[in-house]
């Protein structure tokens, strides 16, 4: 057998030593024809033999290695020459041991026959066909240890991405909402059952109450485990050093799987708008909260030794520069229920398993293809470059809104929208505000309020019918004022938008849209539209989803203004003379 070790050789002279043993007593001469005799003679041997392989059909799984043993009829063809082949190397390779067994390696996916031959007789042979398969997919585990946050990022989608390139994915998530570090500590040193233990396996999510950090610790080998601190805190790095040590002891103590691998869970910065408590300890700056986010995560991480952190804060950044923008947070804080907690997910299926999420098939039947591209290319850049915002340049504008008409879009409510909608959250906002143009530039057009509405309504149609192609998120919600009977101790009176910076060149059009839904009264709502001109209009606003009444057009005061003054109209027979508006458009006449 060719494997190049002494003792084949020690043993082929052997065989040698022993032919010419058998010529010299037969009384054969050791001339030049004593070679060629002993050549026929141990071909004489190897035809009276045989070589058998211990497996001849055999299935491997691509990556595993196994041995491959011959069995000879006797000692004499064991001494032969023998020599080992894959007729698909590039499928499985085989490599000869000393013992004249050998190791076949599966390396790609398919079928390919080992051999093993005599080099003094070709046809003593014997073959095994191996077929490739894929492996078995190993189960991967990560378990959370966090509160509402990790509920966003991990319990909707992690597992359906995974399961669409074949990852076999049990994912844990031990929820206290709000629950900070430092209540983590006290929750395990105390072993306290204060979780809501939720699992998602085959997809299927479970919830488990009063649980304990050690029961679910001890549930699952688990290969990850996920740490993060309360929202509010977690650009605060002081409060990590504080807790976050003795947390990543507990956890590796307990850890039944000795090779897991402890991770940190950026949180992403709140809403613009947010009113959380909390907004304040950043000076309710968004990007001062998200930079204050990143540093102190890096810092907590070289704190406990961690594998890694998963950028989601920097995934929902990156996404806030698309034409979506601040529209991330469904209450100013917690993600948006579909596009924000796929993003969010996205950014945790490609930083552990190092796979380019924007490859990935999956997405939920809720986000259509190009919020689905936006979502998982600001993860797949999150983790590219973690520590800092990388804009979104080619999702700028919004596709279903390209052939719309040119001009401002705002939304009035406490939902924000994306591009081209400029979102007023607040309804004591009042400003000015500067507004950007459908084509996402600013040129000193801007809106301010007479005076405050009187509060937000949340009770506006998901689905309507006008040319203002508003997302649900502008129809959805509305601000109020009345000029009836006080409601909540207040009667706002009419209340003028005041629209400034607009060329008086030109003349512009207004449309306007104001529903309420569930509501008997008639709820008529004024709109006067005085620029050089003046105009009225009306429309009902209970239940409304298709009227969006439309001025003619109308030029701009001599200092570029437009005044719209809200009121109730003539019909309203509402007591407190409630009076609506979900959105309005101002765009130029070309």
């Amino acid at each position: 057998m060719k494997n190049n070790h002494s003792s084949e050789k020690i043993r082929r002279t052997f065989l040698r030593a022993m032919l010419l043993l058998t010529m010299l007593c037969t009384g054969t001469s050791c001339d030049t024809d004593d070679t060629e005799n002993g050549s026929r003679q141990l071909l004489e041997i190897t035809k009276r033999g045989w070589v058998k392989l211990d497996k001849t059909l055999y299935r491997m799984e691509q990556g595993n290695s196994c041995p491959i043993v011959p069995e000879f009829s006797d000692q004499d063809i064991a001494q032969a020459t023998f020599v080992w082949t894959s007729s698909n190397p590039a499928v499985a390779s085989i490599t000869p041991l000393p013992d004249q067994s050998a190791e076949i390696k599966a390396l790609a996916l398919g079928t390919t026959i080992i051999e093993i031959s005599c080099e003094q007789n070709d046809a003593l042979r014997a073959q095994c066909v191996v077929t490739v398969k894929p492996a078995t997919p190993k189960t991967i585990r990560i378990l959370a240890i966090g509160n509402s946050f990790s509920e966003d990022a991990v319990e909707q989608y992690l597992w359906e991405l995974a399961d669409a390139e074949g990852i076999d994915l049990i994912v844990g998530n031990m929820y206290i909402g709000g629950c900070s570090l430092e209540m983590h500590v006290e929750n395990a040193t105390g072993n306290k059952t204060a979780y809501a233990y939720r699992k998602v396996v085959k997809g299927s999510k479970t919830s488990i109450s009063a649980t304990s950090l050690a029961t679910a610790l001890a549930d699952e080998p688990w290969d990850y485990i996920s740490l993060q601190q309360v929202s509010g805190l977690s650009g605060i790095y002081s409060t990590f050093e504080a807790s976050l040590p003795a947390l990543a002891d507990y956890v590796r103590a307990r850890a039944t799987n000795k090779e897991m691998k402890l991770l940190l869970h950026q949180t992403w910065a709140y809403a613009a708008s947010s009113t959380h408590a909390d907004f304040v300890k950043y000076d309710k700056d968004q990007m001062n909260m998200y930079r204050a986010i990143v540093s102190a995560y890096d810092q907590a991480a070289r704190l406990i030794g961690a594998h890694a952190v998963i950028p989601s804060g920097t995934a929902i950044q990156n996404a806030r520069t698309s034409y979506l923008g601040d529209t991330f947070c469904r209450d100013g804080y917690h993600l948006e229920r579909t596009y924000g907690r796929y993003t969010a997910a996205c950014t945790w299926f490609e930083k552990i398993f190092e796979r380019d999420v924007t490859r990935n098939d999956y997405k939920p039947e809720t986000v259509s293809d190009h919020l689905a591209e936006i979502a998982r290319t600001a993860a797949h850049l999150a983790v590219l470059t973690p520590g800092a915002v990388t804009e979104l340049t080619d999702y700028k504008i919004d596709p279903d809104l390209e052939g719309a008409p040119y001009g401002y879009y705002v939304d009035f409510g406490s939902t924000a929208s994306p591009a081209p909608w400029n979102s007023i959250s607040s309804y004591e906002q009042l400003g000015p505000m500067q507004l950007t143009d459908s084509e996402g530039k600013t040129s000193g057009v801007t809106l301010r309020l007479s005076k405050a509405f009187g509060g937000p309504n949340a009770k506006g149609p998901q689905e309507t019918t006008t040319d203002l192609e508003m997302p649900s998120t502008v129809s959805s919600d509305s601000f109020w004022g009345n000029t009836g009977a006080a409601f909540q101790q207040k009667v706002t009176g009419p209340i003028e938008l005041i629209v400034e910076g607009l060329d008086p060149q030109k003349t512009y059009v207004c449309t306007f849209f104001a529903s309420r839904g569930q509501h008997a009264d008639n709820l008529s709502t004024q709109f006067t539209v005085t620029g050089q001109s003046s105009e009225v209009l009306l429309t009902n606003a209970a239940n409304n989803t298709t009227h969006a009444p439309v001025s003619k057009p109308v030029a701009p005061k001599a200092d570029g203004s437009i005044v719209v003054t809200l009121t109730s109209g003539l019909e309203n027979n509402n007591t407190n003379g409630f009076f609506y508006i979900n959105a309005m458009r101002i765009a130029p006449v070309r």
